[in-house]
């Protein structure tokens, strides 16, 4: 809680909190103290030209909520499997997010890669044919918010590679 002294800028307000951290969302809360039942929404964007319409006016009594930004993960055979953060300016893609994991492995079984992604009723599985992605083939998968591209491991590529390495050896 950072008390606010007379009417501010969202800016300066966020400021005297530290300012954001490298996983705060775009997506701005205020809810004002005479508007309790609807909160405005404001978004931040790092081009300078549409910050000033984003630096609203804070009250006293206002609150201010900060969302973590949305992230999608990349696991399996990718050689940097990790989190990244959907910052909102530019939508991601499978081929994107795996490009962001430094590409796939080796080993990778790239036709059986699928995207894990959470609805409702629990979690689905969405197939991708990455290999027919990666020659324009066909279309690239749209990530949302939480979907985990799982890109699982090929048993044959990895055992013709034990044998190959065996062989030189």
């Amino acid at each position: 809680v950072y008390p606010v002294s007379g009417a501010r800028r969202l800016y300066d307000v966020l400021a005297a909190a530290g300012g954001l951290t490298n996983n705060a969302g775009s997506q701005i809360n205020i809810t004002h103290k005479d508007q309790t039942d609807k909160a405005q929404i404001v978004t931040v964007t790092k081009d300078p030209s549409k910050s000033m319409e984003s630096n609203v006016l804070v009250m006293p009594g206002d609150t201010i909520v900060v969302p973590k930004a949305p992230v999608i993960y990349v696991v399996g055979e990718v050689m940097n499997p990790s989190g990244f953060i959907l910052d909102g300016s530019e939508s991601l893609t499978v081929l994107k997010a795996i490009a962001m994991a430094h590409g796939t492995a080796h080993g990778a079984k790239l036709d059986g890669t699928k995207v894990i992604r959470k609805n409702d009723k629990g979690f689905i599985e969405i197939p991708v044919p990455l290999s027919k992605i990666m020659s324009a083939k066909a279309n690239d998968v749209e990530l949302r918010a939480d979907d985990i591209v799982f890109v699982p491991s090929s048993a044959a590529k990895n055992a013709a590679r034990k044998t190959l390495d065996t062989a030189i050896q």
